[in-house]
């Protein structure tokens, strides 16, 4: 996705990635991930061994600086042997498939590959715990915390007294600014999702860094970061167990060559990875990721293929069309604005999330995989 579609998309919320767990049994497996993920996406392959395994699942999506670069990558790790498995599928996956939720795979297993042939939930819920939100949660209030992470060869400021990329800069674009990714989220949801400011009670923004760490930009090791920079906001005297959110916020993806996206998150996970630091709807898009939305799609041929990844211009990031985001929802497409504001009253403040498709009042699909007020959905 380019920057000037980043920007342009104004109402839904949306993109990443994320390894289960906090700093524990996630983090000790974190090296195959990125093993896995350097092998490439997985090809369809003859023959293979049967196999039926019980695992947790971690679903990664990644947006990329421009659109062809967007992936998501599904993995379950395997609850007995705690190997970690990436799986093929010969159709879309269900949109059910979140990090955190523990599910029974079988399928043919290639090496560290399983083609998969069915999937299912072991529990209604999926698995939970610190790695995983798995339902997204409706009418409450989130916390998160934003961690700037500068590495060995690859800072967010070149310069400490001309630095753009503060602590306070950064809280104005998750929390305080008029136009801020807080302020997105309580507008979209008429009032109805927001982040707190000050979790910790400190009286300032939950912002803190930058931290240095010892790792180096190549290889793209976020998750490794990630780790690195809890350790160093734990020892600064940070209580990290305070967050459902930890946003690492990172030097700018100019200067990440091998990483390739803007920002990442784990889907149904409680980590995001920023490299577009300017960018607030990058902030939103990736923590829309956590909080299970997936992106919108366009189909103005109405043959039930989606056209653009990202969805029309309406949708921030490409996640929605015709929430109300910083501006009234009137520029929303045949009416749909206004039916989603009525929503407040006849639809009681419900928010789904839905893997169906959208239509707008002209009949036309506007979306799908979206978060949606109920009364849109056909």
């Amino acid at each position: 996705m380019t920057r000037r579609t980043m920007r342009a998309m104004v109402s839904g919320v949306m993109t990443g990635l994320f390894v289960a767990g906090i700093l524990g049994v996630g983090h000790a497996h974190e090296g195959d991930l990125h093993r896995l993920l350097a092998q490439g996406r997985p090809q369809p392959f003859v023959g293979g061994q049967s196999v039926k395994l019980d695992g947790d699942m971690e679903v990664i999506h990644g947006d990329g600086i421009v659109a062809p670069q967007s992936f998501i990558r599904y993995f379950v790790r395997n609850l007995t042997t705690h190997e970690l498995f990436e799986l093929g599928f010969d159709e879309s996956p269900s949109a059910s498939l979140i990090t955190g939720r523990r599910v029974t795979v079988r399928g043919r297993q290639q090496n560290s590959v399983i083609w998969v042939k069915d999937v299912a939930a072991l529990d209604a819920g999926g698995a939970t715990g610190e790695g995983s939100t798995v339902a997204a949660p409706v009418l409450s209030e989130r916390t998160a915390i934003a961690i700037l992470v500068n590495l060995s060869d690859a800072t967010l400021c070149a310069d400490a007294a001309t630095c753009t990329y503060t602590p306070s800069y950064v809280a104005g674009k998750i929390f305080t600014a008029t136009q801020s990714m807080r302020e997105l989220y309580l507008n979209s949801s008429y009032g109805q999702v927001t982040f707190k400011t000050d979790t910790d009670g400190n009286g300032q923004p939950d912002v803190v860094g930058p931290y240095n760490i010892s790792l180096s930009k190549v290889g793209c090791n976020w998750s490794a970061w990630g780790t690195a920079a809890d350790i160093a906001a734990q020892a600064a005297g940070v209580n990290l167990a305070l967050y459902q959110h930890r946003i690492y916020i990172l030097p700018p993806y100019s200067q990440l060559p091998d990483c390739g996206w803007a920002g990442l998150a784990y889907i149904g996970g409680s980590k995001s990875y920023i490299a577009e630091p300017q960018s607030m709807m990058v902030y939103t898009h990736e923590l829309g990721h956590n909080l299970n939305m997936a992106h919108a799609g366009t189909d103005p041929e109405n043959d039930g293929v989606m056209n653009v990844e990202y969805g029309d211009s309406i949708g921030s990031d490409g996640q929605l069309a015709g929430l109300a985001q910083l501006q009234q929802p009137a520029s929303a497409p045949d009416g749909l604005a206004q039916r989603l504001s009525q929503c407040r009253t006849d639809c009681h403040d419900i928010w789904v999330v839905s893997t169906g498709s959208y239509r707008d009042d002209a009949g036309r699909y506007v979306a799908a995989s979206v978060t949606y007020f109920q009364a849109e959905h056909q």
